[in-house]
């Protein structure tokens, strides 16, 4: 045995002494040992569980504890805002302060399309049926709207304006709004005046209007064939025709660009200064297996995002017309043949939001592609599908649950995402139920 020596350690394999600071660590001085041999699973056990593929792995995020250490423990810019991304991302797959909202429609109808903002600091919201009925809400502080779970009670929905077929489209921009039948008739409000002003467009123009897009005063319609650009809604001038020979399902407006996607998978850019013939974009890569087009916005001015009928959600980068290749892909979304499935993103632009014909809704990072963690068993949402008489309110329900574990009733038919001061709100129609979820919170009443 040999003698230990203060300051030094003996090698019993090179049978000498050496200095205790050049010691290497144990795990590695340690001989290796043996790796035991992976069970294999037995052939019918292996076909009936089928590996899961890696981007459908469940992703472990650290617990809001955890991610709260790492911006503090960064030591780069980039490495700050990565796990200050993270951190929200956590948050956001915490949040179960949910409240569902039964709105008195009609015996039968259900809701349709749903649309809120804010305006000189206070908030207001609408509601469309499948009767064609529009149900607003009386403008409420900000405050008071995510202090008081029950707010949206103490103050009626108002029936109000009936067009002539169910509510296909709501948008906002600033303090106007525009809400589209399928009939086709347009109803445009202006908060600042209190002015309302319903139009139909003529027959040879529109015969149903699928979508709209609101921006500024400028809004843009999908309908058969083609879309229409109205340059000034307030003027109620000329009506462009924006030719595709296909059903637009999808429109989006960037500046003095139009975007619009088609049933075909095509997807055209229009120039208003200019209106030369619409220039097909992606290479008409979806148009290849008529994958039609469901919803496109503009993220960060340069790329653009795709949702198809078959369930692909992929960005692109517009900067190449002819490019294919997606830069992105966000897995998981659910639809084959649905064409107004709602999608919502947030205005940070950093999350997006879609509903799925599972009737779940489902959310993703745009800067990682990764998704919001979901459970695996989800539950059903509160019984909101019964009609509501008007003369008769039913409370609201408030309870814990997340809006990717829930499972609705019915077919999910809007999704809306607004900021209320510092906080991000995700309301959601299904039935004759409006969802409201507060994002990031853990319950309606925080301190």
């Amino acid at each position: 045995m040999a003698k230990e020596i203060p300051g030094f350690y003996f090698d019993e394999t090179k049978n000498r002494y050496f200095p205790s600071s050049s010691r290497p660590n144990r795990s590695l001085a340690d001989p290796p040992t043996r790796a035991a041999h992976p069970q294999i699973p037995h052939t019918s056990e292996a076909s009936s569980q089928p590996p899961t593929p890696p981007s459908q792995a469940p992703r472990q995020l650290p617990d809001v504890w955890h991610a709260l250490q790492l911006p503090r423990l960064a030591s780069r810019p980039r490495q700050r805002i990565a796990a200050i991304h993270q951190l929200m991302t956590t948050q956001l797959e915490a949040t179960t302060a949910h409240q569902a909202i039964p709105i008195p429609i009609y015996t039968g109808q259900s809701l349709t399309a749903f649309a809120a903002g804010t305006y000189d600091d206070r908030i207001w919201s609408i509601a469309g049926d499948s009767y064609g009925v529009l149900h607003t809400f009386d403008p409420s502080p900000s405050g008071d709207f995510l202090s008081v779970s029950k707010h949206l009670l103490e103050y009626s929905w108002t029936r109000g304006y009936q067009l002539e077929s169910w509510i296909s489209s709501i948008c906002s921009s600033g303090p106007r709004w525009a809400a589209t039948s399928f009939g086709p008739t347009i109803l445009l409000h202006d908060l600042t005046s209190a002015s309302t002003a319903k139009l139909s467009p003529p027959p040879r123009l529109a015969c149903d209007i699928w979508t709209s897009h609101l921006r500024g005063r400028s809004l843009v319609l999908g309908v058969r064939q083609r879309a229409l650009l109205m340059q000034d809604v307030e003027s109620l001038g000329d009506v462009w025709r924006l030719d595709t020979q296909s059903d637009v399902f999808a429109v989006h407006q960037e500046e003095n660009l139009v975007y619009a996607g088609a049933r075909n998978g095509t997807i055209k850019r229009f120039d208003a200064r200019t209106r030369a013939p619409g220039r097909n974009l992606l290479g008409d890569v979806f148009a290849e297996s008529s994958n039609s087009i469901t919803y496109l916005n503009i993220i960060r001015d340069w790329q653009l995002l795709v949702s198809t009928i078959r369930g692909a959600i992929e960005i692109f980068d517009i900067r190449y017309l002819y490019g294919t290749r997606p830069l992105m892909a966000l897995p998981g979304h659910v639809n084959s043949y649905q064409p107004n499935l709602p999608h919502a993103i947030t205005p940070s632009q950093d999350y997006f939001f879609a509903a799925g014909l599972d009737n779940r809704i489902r959310g993703w990072s745009l800067l990682t592609g990764e998704t919001l963690s979901s459970c695996p068993h989800p539950t059903i949402s509160p019984a909101l599908t019964q009609e509501v008489p008007s003369y008769h309110p039913t409370p609201a329900v408030d309870d814990h649950a997340s809006p990717f574990s829930i499972r609705f009733g019915e077919k999910i038919t809007s999704l809306e995402i607004i900021q209320v001061e510092r906080e991000l709100c995700l309301f959601a129609t299904s039935g004759s139920g409006l969802h409201r979820f507060i994002l990031g919170r853990r319950f309606l009443h925080e301190s």
